[in-house]
């Protein structure tokens, strides 16, 4: 029983630190370019953990993938659940719409920090983003979709005299308002001399981007 149980710990540390290089190679080389051997290497692991643990480079891809979007997902779904859970009291209400926009915004940035994300992370969906690979439709289907459908609800219910195609546009206009501060928070906390978000820190953040998005709703 105890063999078993350590070879199912070293295992399971073979698949994690696969993972691990695999999304950092990903992210910085891309798909096309990074090899299994390279990745076997980088690890530290023998060439056929991967074939193993993930039959393949492509299924490493996809176990990489998977786990970056469950992670961003707790992020955005934080946004989208305060939001459809109280936006249609808000509908004659455009003070308590400014007000659901400022508590979900907040809880947004709290979140954020709260969870753990690799910084390789937003490297790789940069680059799915901007060099789209096969994966890009899971991306844009699981993570950004749902996302921007909810933020579209929110922009018609404040902009209703806005046409279907400009509200699209301002749904998109709010993630990013949403996103770029926490995935830039690096280069805050570079800019801040600190390790990372104080209390107060992260009070201003939620701050600025509310009234960015409230600008954007015009509310």
């Amino acid at each position: 029983m105890h063999v078993q149980e350590t070879k199912s710990t070293r295992g399971e540390e073979t698949r994690n630190k696969l993972m691990e290089v695999g999304l950092q190679l990903y992210a910085t080389m891309g798909y096309n370019a990074v090899t299994t051997r390279r990745i076997a290497e980088a690890a530290g692991v023998n060439h056929s953990a991967i074939g193993f643990h993930f039959r393949g480079k492509g299924g490493l891809y996809q176990a990489v993938l998977d786990n970056v979007i469950q992670t961003i997902c707790k992020t955005y779904n934080a946004f989208r659940s305060h939001i459809e859970a109280h936006l249609d009291p808000c509908i004659e209400d455009r003070s308590g719409l400014r007000g659901l926009v400022n508590d979900a915004v907040q809880n947004f940035v709290r979140v954020s920090i709260e969870t753990h994300r690799s910084r390789w992370m937003g490297v790789l969906l940069q680059r799915e983003i901007v060099d789209p690979s096969g994966a890009f439709e899971k991306i844009y289907t699981e993570v950004a979709e749902p996302f921007l459908n909810t933020t579209q609800r929110l922009v018609q219910l404040a902009c209703p005299q806005d046409s279907e195609s400009t509200a699209r546009i301002k749904a998109c206009c709010i993630l990013s308002q949403l996103t770029g501060l926490v995935r830039d928070k690096e280069m805050l906390n570079r800019r801040l001399n600190a390790d990372a978000f104080s209390p107060d820190n992260a009070l201003v953040v939620s701050e600025v981007v509310v009234k960015g998005v409230c600008g954007i709703l015009e509310i």
